[in-house]
């Protein structure tokens, strides 16, 4: 079990290494790793030891295929992704994108459109961010 501590930027040295200290007396820990992911620190170093211990066999999925999740699932996830990162912290991180539909926009190409969209907070189902086609969803 590793012992992976986050977003160590935010805090000094002195109060990073007595939590270190604290913890791994409590538990035992095959690793301590602490990251910054706004830095970059750390982030190989876990990569690393995580490859390390991950057992090595036959691929569950084919090669070229990357999650076992449908398109419109991830399509939605991007949109997400996006709408969060421009607004900042204005939108809970629990909501969700609602997409109405997904199109192909060429026969010849896989590139999907999603025309009609929003974005439903679990917290308040009413409240929702305008939609790409630039009116509020009902």
């Amino acid at each position: 079990m590793f012992l992976v501590l986050t977003k160590i930027d935010l805090v000094g040295k002195d109060q990073l290494l007595p939590l270190i200290d604290t913890l791994t007396k409590q538990f035992s820990f095959a690793e301590v790793i602490p990251v910054s992911a706004r830095k970059k620190d750390g982030l190989d170093l876990l990569m690393r030891k995580i490859i390390d211990v991950l057992p090595i066999g036959e691929r569950f999925y084919p090669k070229d295929q990357y999650t076992d999740q449908p398109q419109r699932f991830m399509v939605a996830e991007l949109i997400r992704e996006r709408i969060l990162v421009e607004t900042g912290e204005e939108v809970p991180y629990s909501a969700a994108v609602v997409m109405s539909v997904l199109r192909s926009r060429s026969l010849r190409r896989s590139t999907r459109r999603a025309s009609q969209f929003a974005l439903r907070s679990h917290v308040s189902p009413r409240r929702f961010i305008v939609s790409a086609t630039d009116k509020r969803p009902s």
